[in-house]
């Protein structure tokens, strides 16, 4: 049961933002962004999904990564995109 008044289905999170910067230009896809979402509302709530995208298209779920705290999932996300170009994170639109 959630503590918010929400539509049957929906899920609730917080975003934080981070920012990951390769190299000094983004002219190479160098940058890359990583929104790590705290659940607020049903059975998962309390845990932390990390994604890696780079502002559009959907994100491959072989990078995702859960923890039980924000650092935990940034972390384990960090380690997955380690040295992986970042056009390779995300699905072809």
């Amino acid at each position: 049961m959630s503590d918010y008044d929400l539509e049957e289905g929906a899920i609730l999170t917080k975003v934080s933002r981070y920012e990951l910067e390769r190299g000094k230009e983004d002219k190479e896809g160098k940058r890359i962004f990583i929104d790590v979402h705290l659940v607020l509302s049903d059975e998962k709530k309390g845990m932390y999904f990390a994604i890696p995208h780079l502002m559009l298209g959907g994100t491959k779920q072989k990078y995702m990564a859960t923890g039980g705290t924000e650092e935990e999932a940034l972390k384990k996300c960090l380690k997955l995109i380690k040295g992986i170009d970042p056009h390779d994170v995300i699905e072809k639109l």
